[in-house]
């Protein structure tokens, strides 16, 4: 989750840089195969984080909105 969260766009504060990196650390150790997949599919993924989504809205209509949510390059 960490190494896709790096690779999708992470939360921008250092606290959770700092909580993250050891995770995505431990899984490259650990698990280094399924950190690389998650790191690849996050970066043709996209995060919510900096988003700001009503989720009053409908599923339908908050689906379409994330879907049109600008990708950024990591």
């Amino acid at each position: 989750m960490a190494a896709w969260e790096f690779a999708a766009g992470r939360y921008r504060h250092w606290a959770a840089t700092l909580f993250c990196l050891p995770l995505a650390l431990m899984g490259v150790i650990c698990a280094p195969r399924r950190t690389a997949l998650a790191f690849r599919a996050g970066l043709i993924s996209t995060s919510l984080y900096g988003s700001e989504l009503d989720l009053n809205k409908p599923l339908t209509a908050l689906r379409a909105e994330i879907a049109a949510l600008p990708t950024e390059a990591p």
